[in-house]
């Protein structure tokens, strides 16, 4: 819905920045708003809102669990923040238009990634779990392979059709087209290495295995 929202905002009704970020506030409100909704009407058997109970020791529980979760955000939003004031002061409202539509087209291109990660990582648990190394390590190679193979595709595929993705959020002969599609030239080599943290689990997973 965000990238739909998007499109309509920026380029249909030319909004611009402003567009953005109508388009982000109105894509994270409707999720917000239907959950919210949802868990209030209580339901037999179901989660559902409730009044909360103080449970010190299971806060540090669920606090120490989701810690990971919590730098790997704010380190998003931190280099989002910075990312944006850097692009202001090189290029105005069209660089941060730019670089907008380079993280979406790159969020969708590497979904590639996330759906292969989330398909080996249960078979990868399964057999971790009933100690089979050898066949951990046969996916290791496998994945090394996949990815590698993945990036190569993906870096070629986004250099081909650079222009036809930017053209679905910037007009062709604009500038903020002329600098997304540069800029994408730049960082779509970036989908070499995106692999590399999935790559760097099974690492983990293999030396564990041989030990």
């Amino acid at each position: 819905m965000l990238f739909r929202s998007d499109y309509l905002f920026i380029a249909l009704f030319g909004w611009g920045v402003a567009g953005a970020a109508i388009a982000t506030g109105i894509g994270y409100s409707v999720s917000a708003v239907v959950g919210l909704v949802y868990f209030a009407v209580r339901r037999n058997g179901n989660l559902c809102l409730v009044k909360p109970v103080w449970r010190p020791n299971a806060l540090a529980k669920i606090s120490g669990n989701g810690a990971s979760e919590m730098v790997m955000m704010l380190a998003g939003s931190v280099s989002t923040v910075v990312m944006n004031n850097v692009m202001m002061g090189l290029a105005g409202s069209d660089g941060v238009a730019a670089i907008s539509i380079i993280v979406y087209v790159m969020s969708i291109l590497s979904a590639v990634y996330y759906g292969y990660d989330y398909g080996v990582s249960a078979l990868a648990s399964h057999n971790f779990g009933k100690d089979d190394h050898e066949r951990l390590r046969r996916y290791h190679s496998i994945n090394l392979r996949v990815t590698i193979i993945a990036g190569a595709c993906i870096l070629g595929a986004s250099l081909i059709a650079s222009q036809s993705l930017t053209g679905f959020f910037a007009r062709p002969g604009t500038d903020v087209f002329d600098l997304a599609v540069q800029g994408f030239g730049i960082c779509s080599f970036a989908f070499l290495v995106m692999g590399g943290s999935h790559r760097s689990e099974e690492r983990r997973v293999g030396k564990e295995c041989r030990s």
